[in-house]
């Protein structure tokens, strides 16, 4: 269990819909209190660079439940869970390859990434 937060940058005003194309998946805050970022996009793979473009203002960051998120309760909730212990499974792939092209690794600064899909 957890909470999946959301990078928006295009959102219709009628009908609160965004374009797969405008919905960008930053990554999950678990059940541990640890935030894993969605590492399925190349042009951001560390926080500083989700963090540059966050604070860009292009977009909105939503959670699952479509509840708007300032940055700054943002930044928090992910600078707070570094260095919380994620699970000995995650550990255990780090920096290796499962699945093909599934990957988990940490940034310079430590916080983890995961290439694949998770709900």
């Amino acid at each position: 269990m957890g909470i999946n937060y959301y990078y928006v940058t295009k959102k219709c005003k009628e009908c609160g819909h965004s374009p797969d194309e405008a919905t960008h998946h930053i990554g999950k805050f678990n059940y541990n209190n640890v935030f894993i970022f969605c590492g399925r996009d190349p042009t951001r793979t560390s926080w500083k660079e989700w963090r540059d473009w966050l604070k860009s203002g292009e977009g909105v960051i939503y959670d699952e439940y479509d509840e708007e998120i300032p940055f700054e309760e943002f930044e928090l909730l992910v600078t707070g869970s570094l260095g919380n212990t994620y699970s000995f499974y995650e550990k255990s792939l780090k920096n290796t390859n499962i699945l093909g092209d599934t990957k988990i690794w940490e940034d310079e600064e430590g916080y983890p990434f995961w290439n694949t899909w998770f709900s």
